[in-house]
């Protein structure tokens, strides 16, 4: 007996031995055996684990071969070897009997008939070959086996049976499936048919029985409808869904078969037979129908409701063909034979393919998309065997066993869709939805996820679909604001090339192929713009060769640019030039002629030929081109070139900057009055210094901030000291004034010298030296200024006393703080300067305790006039905190100026001494208010005359003789017109005429003439008949006499009009205006310093400036004759003036400035 290796060798057995030959007849290897061999077979032993490989374990001699002996030897391993290796020897149970067969099946199992009817299995690999895989007895008497690997299973035969063991997944019999002879007839030989569908049986006595041992794998889909064959002549309809089925008896044994929505067609060799399947009309057959084979196409799958089909042909070429182009493509990754092909009955555009090694492929078409038509592998797998798909929907495939019956697998590709969760889930979910192109469930799944990721991926993915709508939405959603711009342009667009090109732009892929599907566009102008805005310059300029010629000349400059930009300067200079060949031709575009001149400077400065390019650059008179060449001239180191365009362009200091490192300071000279840069003007000033030009050195300094330098050069080089010390004044530099202070002792002037020793901060030496030299007054007057320097005042102050000048010690003294001492050394001095500066320091110190010694002083000085010493003795007692005394110092300084005839002098001292009563918070003493009150008088008179109220002046004039005030008051009154007024302010005057000692004659005759104007007839006699005393008679004017005279000689002595009333602001019961003691609570009122008359409580303002009070009206009335206020003085404007506020508390009032416009009252 022999078998041939797959290496080619014959193994072959005899006697007690098997020897192993090559094709040459040389004979390999011998091996000895115990026992006469039985069978011998070529061993397909499992991997071991040592290394070899799956080819050498194919192309290696093992055999195995059972003997008589009731031994099982397996030999693994090639003819090479080692000669003597021995073969594994394999017994069994005594009890299992004699060995019939055995036969190798899977990966490296045996099994072993013996002919008992026991059936063993055991594994060749090494670790596993002692123990039984798996060990039964189907029959009473075994006489063969055959193994089928179609099928995973063996039969065995042994008297009238034949039974089928499954060696598949598990290991057992297959009930029901076993086959019996006739009678009269015994198993001799079995054995399976091609594909294991045909089990062949015979028998000693000449039977050969064919047993059908499995159906052909013929089936077909539609919609949820599957046809499988079920038996040889029977196919059976079942609807997926329903589970409803209809039997179909056929006249053939059908090789295929294809299953449409009402027809069964079923086919065998040539012909075909068309069946009802009873959706639409009964079972039965239709027509039949011969077609003439032929070369070329081999398997036809079309595409159930559309019209692309898959089809494979001879050359074992598979793919998708489209007859509405003619376009075929083949599928990607698709080996092997095409032994079936689904379409996804829910989505037209999936389909699956089978091959008959069982891999089965997914694929999905897509119609429209950014890069055209395309097909895509969705996965790969591995069918399990026995397993054949049948439908596939959604991605679920229903799959039929051996048994016959539907199974469900899905597809990997669409098993996220069906899985529920979140986080990665749902992320997984996204991606196959968009792998799938159903962009909705995608969309759902972005806005379960929330993320910006997300989202961006479904907007790209839209985009690649051509779906702008959806991918506006998506990038909305993470605030892309220009994509979503870039693509709301996009809406709307019919043209699907433009469309794909420009959504290809924006996702900045294959840019190619945006330009071929624009330029296939309805605007292939847009490729054009799409090469310019991504600065593709060589293909824009291609583009704008036909398309648009206009547009050239633009591109040539950018694309000179870009070109310059890095280095490549004579081409840039090129295409600059080419621009401009293109602009002189059109004449059009002056700006970017400009551009391209100015391109042609630059490059051809770069290239070296400088006198070239600086002709240009002084052709283009442009400053921006003159510091561009200025910058490239620099970097060539072209100094005096560079220079002169910086020059040119206005930057002066980097011209300068240039001339001064290259030592060129004639050329720098002319430019440095321009140049702010500090670095700049030193290292010129150092440079003209070493040169000898001090007044240049010095001015440079200067200019660079180098004061110390400057004043070096004035004292050594220049002469100059006035300027040295005015910039060490300046500058404030110890160093600088120690040089000045030094040269200045040198020349003799120590005042200077002091003066700049204590700036650079040498005080010791600055005392000695003024000590030496007399100049101590300089150095005091400096130090007494300086605040902190106390010590050095003290010392001073020492150096006065023991000199024995105690005023300028005490000046000293105060100056340091110490009050008691300055104060003891000016009561010293007892001079009237001496006691000034003596009150002085009571005031700042604040310390009524030094007043005493002062006042003393005072009264003890000889030599004071009488009105100084009162001043004096006023101030001390303010600073004393003596007010009633001040008060009475005043009173006795306004007697003194008013019998000198200075009445508003006298006004002004107790106008001011009533406010710094105030102002302090104390009571102002009556006889001084009256005293201010009176006088002020005679100052209105003028002001009511202005006004036409002649009986106030008159009035006035009355009281003059009463008070200073009403004085002062009378000419207000009578620049008013207000007569009336003015005569009662003279009136009130002249009751006081004796403290009017120089002018009693002018004012007893303003008030004749003021009361005989107010209509004050008998006022007027009796004062006119005091004038005709012969004391004052001869003094009357010549103007006035004879009229005075005939007054005396004639008097009308008529009733005059009576004073009117106002109420007293204390006790509200009426008096005369003009009385400012209430007759009634014998309270002093406030008089109005715009009437002179009492203040009424309706009609009570301030003066804005002095805070007195007075009427409104009045005082608006004097304001806009004279736009001053009759008592303070001051200019006080009409939008200033207050407003009335009426008051009705009792008591002395103070009232609040509401300013408002003058309309407003």
């Amino acid at each position: 007996m022999f078998e041939w290796s797959p290496r080619g060798n014959l193994i072959a057995a005899a006697g007690n031995k098997v020897t192993v030959s090559d094709q040459a007849g040389e004979t390999l290897k011998t091996i000895a055996f115990k026992g006469e061999p039985l069978e011998l077979c070529v061993a397909s032993c499992k991997d071991d684990g040592k290394g070899h490989s799956a080819a050498a374990k194919k192309q290696d001699d093992s055999f195995s071969l059972i003997t008589s002996k009731k031994v099982l030897y397996i030999m693994q391993g090639s003819s090479s070897s080692a000669a003597g290796a021995a073969p594994l020897e394999l017994s069994f149970l005594e009890s299992y009997g004699p060995l019939a067969h055995h036969l190798w099946f899977g990966d490296g199992f045996v099994m072993v008939g013996f002919k008992s009817g026991q059936v063993v299995v055991v594994s060749s690999l090494s670790k596993e070959i002692s123990e039984e895989v798996h060990c039964h007895r189907p029959l009473e008497l075994l006489t063969d086996m055959a193994y089928c690997a179609a099928l995973s299973r063996v039969a065995v035969g042994g008297g009238s049976s034949v039974k089928l063991i499954d060696v598949g997944a598990e290991y057992g019999e297959v009930a029901g499936e076993g086959v019996e002879l006739p009678p009269g007839h015994s198993v001799e030989k079995v054995g399976w048919g091609q594909e294991g569908q045909i089990l062949t049986v015979s028998s000693p006595n000449g039977l050969l029985a064919c047993y059908l041992a499995a159906l052909p794998t013929v089936f077909s889909a539609h919609g949820t409808k599957v046809a499988n064959l079920t038996s040889i002549g029977e196919v059976t309809v079942m609807d997926t869904a329903t589970r409803s089925s209809t039997a179909v008896a056929v006249d053939c044994e059908p090789a295929l078969c294809s299953l449409g929505p009402a027809h069964l067609a079923v086919g065998m060799n040539n012909q075909v037979l068309f069946y009802s399947h009873g959706a639409q009309a009964p079972v039965g057959l239709v027509s039949r129908r011969s077609y003439l084979g032929g070369g070329g196409i081999t398997a036809l799958f079309p595409q159930p409701a559309g019209p692309r089909l898959v089809l494979a042909d001879s050359r074992l070429q598979v793919g998708l063909y489209s007859p509405l182009n003619d376009e075929f493509q083949l599928l990607p990754g698709f080996e092997g034979t095409l032994q079936q092909l689904l379409w996804d009955v829910e989505d037209p555009n999936v389909f699956v393919a089978a091959n008959s090694s069982s891999e089965l492929w997914a694929y999905l078409f897509t119609q429209q998309s950014v890069s055209g038509p395309k097909l895509e592998l969705l996965c790969k797998t591995v069918l399990l065997k026995g397993h054949t798909p049948v439908v596939l929907a959604g991605g679920r495939l229903s799959m039929r066993m051996k048994s016959g019956a539907i199974d469900g697998w899905m597809l990997e590709s669409h098993k996220p869709l069906y899985e529920q969760g979140s986080g990665k889930q749902l992320a997984k979910r996204l991606a196959a939805a968009m792998k799938l192109n159903r962009l909705q469930e995608a969309r759902a799944a972005a806005a379960a996820l929330g993320t910006a990721d997300g989202w961006r991926q479904l907007g790209t993915a839209a985009m690649q679909l051509l779906d702008v709508e959806l991918a506006v939405a998506a990038f909305r959603q993470v605030g892309d604001a220009s994509m979503v711009m870039n693509l709301a342009s996009l809406q709307g667009v019919e043209d699907r090339n433009l469309l794909a090109g420009s959504l290809l732009v924006l996702m900045e892929r294959d840019y190619n192929q945006a330009q071929e599907l624009l330029l296939r566009s309805s605007r292939p102008l847009a490729a054009l713009e799409m090469r310019r805005d991504l600065k593709h310059w060589p293909q824009a300029l291609s583009l704008a060769q036909q398309l648009a010629p206009g547009s050239i000349a633009a591109l040539s400059k950018e694309h000179a640019a870009m070109l310059e930009m890095v280095g490549e300067h004579a081409e840039a200079r090129s295409h600059y030039q080419q621009a401009l060949e293109s602009v002189a031709a059109s004449g059009s575009d002056a700006q970017l002629q400009q551009s391209c001149l100015a391109g042609v400077t630059r490059t051809t400065l770069h290239l070296g030929d400088l006198r070239a390019g600086r002709q240009l650059a002084m052709q283009a008179n442009s400053s921006s081109l003159w510091k561009e060449c200025g910058l490239i001239l620099e970097q060539m180191q072209q100094m005096p070139e560079a220079a002169e365009m910086y020059e040119r362009a206005g930057m002066v200091e980097k011209a300068a900057s240039i001339h001064i490192a290259s030592k060129n300071f004639t050329a720098a000279q002319p430019l440095m009055a321009q140049v702010n840069s500090t670095k700049l003007q030193l290292q010129y000033a150092k440079a003209k210094e070493s040169e000898g030009r001090w007044a240049d050195a010095a001015a440079a300094y200067e200019a660079a901030g180098d004061l110390d330098a400057v004043v070096r050069l004035c004292l050594e080089k220049l002469n100059d000291t006035g300027r040295a010390c005015t910039l060490t004044r300046k500058s404030r530099s110890a160093s600088a004034a120690a040089a000045v202070a030094r040269h200045c002792l040198a020349a003799g002037d120590v005042a200077l010298s002091v003066e700049f020793l204590l700036l650079a901060g040498q005080l010791d030496q600055a005392f000695d030296l003024a000590a030496a030299k007399g100049a101590m007054d300089v150095f005091a007057q400096l130090v007494a200024d300086n605040a902190t320097a106390v010590e050095e005042v003290v010392r001073i102050a020492q150096y006065y006393s023991q000199r024995g000048e105690p005023e300028k010690a005490a000046d000293m003294w105060a100056k340091a703080g110490q009050h008691e001492q300055a104060v003891e050394l000016y009561v010293q001095v007892c001079s009237q300067s001496s006691l000034t500066k003596a009150i002085a320091v009571v005031e700042d110190s604040r310390n009524p305790q030094l007043a005493p010694a002062v006042l003393d002083a005072l009264a003890a000085c000889e030599g004071l006039a009488g009105h100084v010493r009162d001043a004096l003795r006023f101030r001390l007692n303010l600073a004393a905190g003596q007010l009633g005394d001040a008060a009475k110092d005043t009173l006795e300084l306004a007697q003194f100026e008013q019998s000198e005839g200075n009445y508003k002098l006298a006004h002004s001292k107790l106008y001011s001494t009533l406010q710094q009563l105030r102002g302090l918070g104390a009571a102002v003493p009556l006889e001084l208010r009256n005293a201010l009150a009176l006088l002020h008088s005679y100052v209105l008179v003028k002001s009511l005359v202005g006004l036409g109220d002649h009986l106030g002046a008159a009035r006035m004039l009355v009281r003059v003789a009463g008070s200073i005030s009403s004085y002062v008051l009378v000419k207000s009154l009578v620049g008013l017109g207000d007569h009336l007024g003015a005569a009662r302010m003279l009136v009130r005057v002249a009751g006081s005429i004796s403290r009017f000692p120089k002018h009693v004659v002018p004012i007893l005759t303003s008030t004749v003439i003021e009361c005989q104007r107010a209509g004050l007839k008998k006022t007027a006699f009796e004062y006119a008949s005091m004038l005709m005393r012969p004391e004052y008679r001869s003094q009357v004017s010549d103007k006035y006499r004879k009229k005075i005279e005939l007054m005396v000689r004639k008097p009308d002595r008529g009733e005059e009009p009576q004073e009117r009333l106002a109420s007293c602001p204390f006790c509200q019961l009426p008096g005369p205006e003009g009385e400012l003691q209430c007759i009634s609570c014998q309270n002093t009122i406030p008089f109005d310093i715009a009437t002179g008359n009492r203040m009424t409580l309706q009609d009570w303002c301030e003066c804005p400036g002095c805070h007195l009070p007075c009427s409104s009206q009045a005082f608006l009335a004097i304001l806009s004759a004279d736009g001053r206020c009759p008592m303070c003085n001051e200019a006080v404007s009409m939008q200033e003036t207050p407003t009335p506020v009426l008051l009705s508390n009792a008591g002395e009032k103070r009232f609040r400035v509401l300013s408002s416009p003058v309309n407003s009252l």
